[in-house]
């Protein structure tokens, strides 16, 4: 909106095929966020460093769980 850029035709559907790729994994999303160049500028710089910080540990204490599924899928091996 700052810079009037034409956005492009509508999307329908899920908005596949659009040439946005998307990470699929939380670390990849964070680190993409953590290099922006143009998010601090609109955002701030601290909220960004807090923002990811505050994502990065919450990423990280998910992480440190053992799903259910792992002890499913595992312990039986062992």
């Amino acid at each position: 909106m700052t810079n009037e850029l034409d956005p492009g035709p509508p999307t329908d559907g899920a908005g596949t095929g659009t040439g946005a790729a998307l990470p699929d994994r939380w670390e990849a999303a964070l680190e993409r966020f953590r290099a922006s160049v143009f998010l601090p500028g609109y955002l701030g710089a601290e909220y960004c460093k807090t923002f990811h910080d505050a994502r990065r540990w919450e990423c990280d204490q998910h992480h440190a769980q053992v799903p259910r599924l792992d002890y499913d899928w595992y312990l039986r091996t062992v």
